[in-house]
């Protein structure tokens, strides 16, 4: 059994079709039904769109944004590396880590 994305609940319980919700935040109908679906990552831009639309905050759609208590642009950089890290293999992992080790060392 899936769970339902956060996304989907948080649509349900506002009275809310998926084409009422696509219509209010000027996405496509294709696009909610992919992110409720988890065939899409919702990013955290997005997030920020759907709340928006939902009166909510993006944390509600996307709990990783509330892990930090950083300014919002900074949760979104941190999410984005993360997005950017998980696609990588071992390699380009340890490459990552690498080039970011080298960066905050302040040698």
């Amino acid at each position: 059994m899936t769970a339902t994305s956060p996304l989907r609940l948080r649509r349900i319980t506002s009275g809310l079709t998926q084409a009422e919700l696509a219509q209010r935040a000027q996405v496509s109908q294709q696009l909610l039904s992919k992110i409720e679906q988890g065939a899409r990552t919702l990013r955290p831009d997005m997030a920020q769109t759907l709340a928006k639309a939902l009166g909510c905050r993006p944390a509600e759609l996307l709990p990783a944004l509330a892990m930090t208590p950083q300014p919002e642009t900074e949760n979104t950089r941190e999410l984005e590396l993360l997005e950017l890290f998980r696609r990588n293999d071992e390699r380009g992992k340890e490459t990552a880590l690498a080039v970011l080790r080298l960066n905050a060392d302040p040698a």
